[in-house]
């Protein structure tokens, strides 16, 4: 998680904007694995693992694209803005919980642990730091 303590608002929205950066790197190096992974493996279910894969790929793009939400309420936020409009919002709900409750399950039942969503900006997490 991206440490933003003692950081000023300014200095903090560039640390978020760096992370969404290596998020978004992150998730191009996920596509191009996964892409490799299923067009050389010789087990497994081929197409029905395909479709699991680009699910879980598809609810990164998400998830980037409400990062990407995100930063630009923070860069446009102003003194005056209330907490409330600076949480990290998920655009998308899926049968009771998030999409990236989901996509932390995949990981783990995968055992990619260290592909699961970052903490870094859910809730009051990171802006609680920033007030």
């Amino acid at each position: 998680m991206p440490d933003v303590v003692g950081l000023s608002e300014a200095e903090a929205r560039q640390v978020l904007a760096a992370a969404g950066l290596g998020v978004e790197a992150l998730v191009a190096d996920l596509r191009r694995w996964a892409e490799a992974s299923l067009a050389e493996s010789a087990s497994g279910d081929g197409p029905a693992d395909a479709a699991l894969v680009g699910a879980w790929l598809a609810d990164w793009d998400v998830y980037v694209s409400d990062r990407r939400s995100h930063s630009a309420r923070l860069r446009a936020a102003g003194d005056d803005t209330p907490d409330r409009e600076l949480r990290f919002l998920l655009v998308d709900m899926a049968e009771g919980s998030t999409y990236t409750e989901r996509m932390d399950g995949f990981a783990r039942l995968n055992n990619m642990d260290r592909c699961q969503v970052p903490g870094d900006i859910y809730g009051d997490c990171l802006m609680s730091k920033l007030a």
